[in-house]
């Protein structure tokens, strides 16, 4: 009994003194701030995945359409709000802009914080579009129901958008930036 104890205490002394050098390492910028190194993590969230803005701000090619407004003061639920928001007047104008399409509204929506960093927060969204499609001949019209699934991620500097790929995972790379305030 007394050697299993050795055993287990000298291991638990080994892991601890590994362990003892490991800490967030940040790198400084020119002008004396730290940034996350790819190794870094901010809450849950891994730094590598994190949508960095270019500076100036300057939003991607998006479907013309009346989008909400940058949140003037960024909390969980502003930044969620927006999210949804912008999300349902893209895929609005996403339909608005295919040929012998009718929007028809939508069908319900979701957003969901999924993380927050130091600056932000990655929201995912769900938001569901009816629509009719009148045929050829005029005679018929289909109606239709479309899912879009969607990542944003929102700090107080910008909010980038991606399509959701089917396995659900935040994605660490096409992000594109929507909005600046």
């Amino acid at each position: 009994m007394s050697d299993r104890r050795t055993v287990l205490g000298g291991l638990s002394t080994a892991l601890f003194t590994s362990l003892a050098g490991c800490n967030r390492s940040l790198s400084p910028t020119s002008d004396g701030t730290d940034i996350p190194s790819e190794n870094d993590r901010t809450a849950d969230t891994d730094a590598r995945d994190t949508p960095h803005l270019s500076e100036p701000c300057s939003v991607s090619s998006i479907p013309e359409a009346e989008y909400p407004a940058f949140p003037s003061e960024m909390t969980e639920e502003s930044a969620k709000a927006f999210a949804v928001e912008f999300e349902k007047r893209f895929a609005e104008a996403t339909f608005k802009n295919r040929p012998d399409t009718k929007f028809g509204g939508f069908d319900g929506w979701t957003g969901n914080v999924y993380g927050k960093t130091k600056n932000g927060f990655f929201i995912e969204v769900n938001v569901s579009v009816d629509f009719s499609i009148t045929q050829m001949d005029e005679m018929e019209t289909d109606l239709g129901s479309e899912p879009f699934h969607s990542w944003y991620y929102i700090d107080p500097r910008f909010a980038s958008r991606s399509d959701r790929d089917p396995s659900g995972f935040r994605p660490n790379s096409r992000w594109e930036t929507v909005a600046c305030p």
